[in-house]
């Protein structure tokens, strides 16, 4: 054989010895790498100084056969010292039942168009300044209504306190479409109103001969008009007058608390006397230096110089949305969390087996990922109870939210407390088998509590039935692998 080839043959020994020993743990790596290149040596000194191809043939087979070598080096060493456990599959379970119950949850929002329209940003987005008003004595009514003869005065009248005002109210009148009659819940407001609540449409005309306009709700565009755009500037009879439909309000888009399935914006003059109203108003900086609590009483005097107080009240309690009310409860339980169950982690006590960082970081992963469905979990269920049905705001609503989440915040953080406490830190199993472990008597002197075990073999759980100054918590012991025939791994 030419020297070319020889040291090509030589190479490629080296190389197949180099990538065996990958498989050799590298504590030893090196010594096995050795034994093996003074076998080669002692195959190419018996081959002489034969320069053929088959001595050099002989010599790759025999690198080749190193490999098995490292196969079993590499399992005896696993054997001696196994790595980290497998995660049991309950825990698996557990992530996926948590994962399952947040599905449903969103599953349920998304079919609710008042629960998305609750969730938009946009919903619960105001101006500076915007409230309602009603007069004083009638503060404390669930509906405060204003007559429109009182609504047009002021209109027509130098506010100091008010830099604009706007007036509705709530109607039942009939659509008819020519083929049937129906009966909608329609709010009558003045040319200003969807200014004055800074909705992104322009609406409404103060001039007195424009037509009276119609704005529909999403819900009803897509019930009794199929969701069709060329409805828009149409002329349509409702109620005893024809209206120019002019826009659609999309469900998300912030309105005013009560429900209603158009809006119709004509002019103040057109508004029809007699029948009262809401009033909503924008505070001069006069105004709002006089709100306290969010509320102002404002003064205001009638036609015989009467004064009537006023009670106008801001919309930042409306504006808080379903965030605010999470936030408040998760935070409450978890203040609440320690007087109904221990938080405290659970003591190591001391063994010869000692975990590696990989075995020990698990639970705090495994810990994790349950917290932040459980979050999800808290987050969407109220909101699915509460607005689900809802139809339009509710004040009693967010208390409704707050509660609910308080209640299933308090249950959810003390199960997955309770679950982690009772779960190996290695293979994340829950523990089983309790036995008593020693007298009441000795409970100063020695082990007094109660002792589980994981079925895995890879640790026991003592639980003190008194906790003293030395043994206050749980206590993991880690079992070696002698123990590891009696269980079913």
């Amino acid at each position: 054989m030419k020297p070319a080839g020889m040291l090509l043959a030589n190479a490629v020994q080296c190389a197949l010895l180099e990538a065996f020993s990958l498989l050799v743990p590298a504590s030893g790596r090196c010594e096995w790498r050795s034994e093996w290149r003074a076998e080669l040596w002692q195959v190419r000194r018996c081959a002489g100084c034969s320069t053929d191809w088959k001595a050099e043939f002989e010599a790759v087979y025999f690198c080749i056969g190193a490999l098995p070598d490292a196969i079993e080096v590499r399992c005896i060493a696993r054997a001696a010292h196994p790595g980290s456990a497998p995660i049991h599959r309950s825990a698996v379970f557990c992530l996926l039942i948590l994962a399952l119950i947040l599905a449903c949850g969103w599953a349920i929002a998304l079919r609710s168009p008042a629960v998305i329209a609750e969730l938009h940003p946009a919903r619960y987005t105001a101006r500076e300044g915007l409230v309602s008003v009603s007069v004083a004595r009638a503060a404390n009514n669930e509906v405060s209504l204003i007559s429109v003869e009182e609504y047009r005065r002021w209109a027509g009248s130098k506010q100091r306190f008010f830099n604009d005002i706007s007036f509705y109210r709530m109607e039942r009148l009939i659509w008819d479409d020519g083929r049937q009659k129906t009966a909608l819940s329609v709010g009558r407001g003045s040319a200003n109103l969807f200014t004055l609540l800074g909705l992104p449409m322009e609406i409404g005309s103060a001039e007195p001969s424009a037509d009276p306009q119609l704005v529909l709700s999403d819900a009803l565009w897509r019930r009794d008009f199929a969701a069709d755009s060329r409805i828009l500037g149409r002329r349509i009879k409702v109620g005893s007058g024809l209206v120019r439909v002019t826009a659609v309000l999309p469900d998300d888009c912030w309105r005013l608390p009560d429900a209603a399935e158009a809006w119709l914006i004509e002019p103040d003059n057109r508004l029809e006397a007699g029948a009262p109203g809401h009033v909503v108003a924008l505070l001069t900086p006069a105004g709002w230096q006089m709100m306290q609590n969010n509320r102002a009483y404002i003064p205001s005097f009638d036609a015989k110089s009467n004064n009537r107080g006023l009670l106008a009240v801001s919309f930042v309690n409306r504006t808080i949305g379903p965030w605010g009310a999470y936030c408040i409860s998760i935070l409450s339980a978890l203040l609440v969390l320690p007087a109904i169950t221990s938080v405290s982690r659970s003591d190591k006590a001391s063994s010869t087996v000692k975990p590696s960082c990989a075995q020990l970081a698990v639970p705090g992963l495994f810990f994790s990922a349950k917290l932040a469905l459980l979050l999800g979990i808290l987050f969407i269920l109220p909101i699915d109870l509460v607005y689900a049905n809802s139809k339009g705001y509710d004040s009693g609503a967010p208390c409704a939210q707050l509660l609910f989440t308080l209640i299933f915040g308090l249950l959810g953080f003390w199960w997955g407390v309770d679950d982690q406490r009772k779960r190996c830190p290695i293979c994340l199993r829950r523990v089983t088998h309790p036995a008593r472990v020693g007298i009441a008597s000795r409970t100063f002197l020695a082990m007094n509590g109660t002792e589980l075990m994981c079925t895995g073999g890879h640790t026991l759980l003592y639980i003190p039935a008194v906790p003293t100054s030395w043994f206050y918590a749980p206590r993991w012991v880690y079992l070696d692998h002698s123990w590891r025939f009696l269980f079913d791994a």
